[in-house]
C-alpha cells in the first residue's frame, strides 16, 4: 500500500510538470493555448501554465468520488499515450526522412505498427480484467461497471 502511494505521488509530480510544459509549448509555439500561458519565472518555470495545471488537478480531485477513480483515469491516459508514439515515428520518418536523429529505430515499418497494436491490446486487456473479473480489485474495478456480477445476479433471480 505504501509503495502504491509513493508511486502514485511520483507519477503525479511527473504528470504535473509535464502538463505545465505542454501547456507552455502549446501557447508559445503552436498558439493553440492563450498567450499568457507562456510566461516564465526567472528560474525558467512556466508560472501561468503551472497554475492552470494546479487548478485542473484540484478540480479533478474535487469531482472524482475516490482516489481509485482518479487512478483509473491516470492509468487510462498512460496506456493511451503509448499509441501516438508509434504513429508519430512512422509519420515523422515519412515527412522528414533526412533529419538527423540521435537514435534510429531499425525496421520501423514493422516495429511501429506492432507497437501500436501492442499498446491497443494492452489497454483492452487491462480494461477487460477490471470489468469482467469479480475478484479483481484493481483500479479498473471502479472505472466501468463490472459486468460479471450483474450477469450472475440476473441468472439467480
Amino acid at each position: 500500500m505504501i509503495l502504491a502511494i509513493i508511486a502514485s505521488f511520483k507519477d503525479g509530480v511527473i504528470y504535473f510538470g509535464g502538463a505545465s510544459r505542454v501547456a507552455y509549448a502549446l501557447s508559445n509555439y503552436d498558439y493553440a493555448f492563450p498567450r499568457f500561458l507562456n510566461r516564465m519565472s526567472s528560474k525558467g518555470i512556466p508560472i501561468a501554465a503551472t497554475t492552470l495545471s494546479l487548478i485542473i488537478s484540484l478540480l479533478f480531485l474535487a469531482l472524482f468520488p475516490s482516489f481509485s477513480s482518479i487512478f483509473s483515469l491516470v492509468v487510462d491516459g498512460l496506456l493511451l499515450s503509448y499509441a501516438p508514439g508509434a504513429v508519430s515515428l512512422a509519420v515523422l520518418r515519412k515527412i522528414s526522412p533526412d533529419v538527423r536523429r540521435p537514435y534510429k529505430l531499425p525496421a520501423f515499418t514493422v516495429t511501429a505498427p506492432l507497437a501500436f497494436v501492442v499498446s491497443a491490446l494492452n489497454h483492452i486487456l487491462v480494461r477487460l480484467a477490471g470489468n469482467l473479473c469479480p475478484s479483481y480489485h484493481g483500479p479498473y474495478r471502479y472505472g466501468l461497471p463490472c459486468l460479471l456480477p450483474e450477469i450472475q445476479g440476473s441468472q439467480q433471480g
